[in-house]
């Protein structure tokens, strides 16, 4: 079977699901793709960042999450989600790494966080 013969693949949206150990696993694989991805955010002045676990979320182990460019100050319902698990969409970008390069990427143009069912 040749590649012509494979039949396109149809999406129902342009945002892929990706899970968070995926990205941090190969962070250029999903460099400029837009994605939603679940974690933990902790939001604070110069530390916006989504977490894969909470014990990298306690022990602010930032090689085990990513950045989210929120800028300052963010919303108040943002805010509220402070130490929660939430869903994140937006654009992964593998060369943004945060403050003083502390993460492995971030989610830029970020067009929705909320909490996590």
């Amino acid at each position: 079977m040749c590649s012509s013969d494979v039949p396109a693949v149809h999406r129902a949206t342009a945002i892929d699901d990706v899970e968070l150990s995926e990205i941090l696993a190969n962070p250029k694989r999903f460099d400029h793709v837009q994605l939603r991805v679940k974690g933990i955010a902790r939001i604070e002045f110069e530390a916006n960042s989504l977490y894969f676990d909470r014990t990298a979320f306690n022990t602010r182990q930032s090689k085990r999450a990513i950045w989210l460019d929120l800028g300052w100050p963010v919303r108040d319902d943002v805010q509220q989600l402070n130490r929660r698990d939430v869903v994140v969409e937006g654009t992964f970008d593998a060369s943004l790494t945060g403050q003083d390069g502390a993460y492995l990427g971030s989610i830029v143009t970020v067009g929705k966080v909320s909490p996590s069912q």
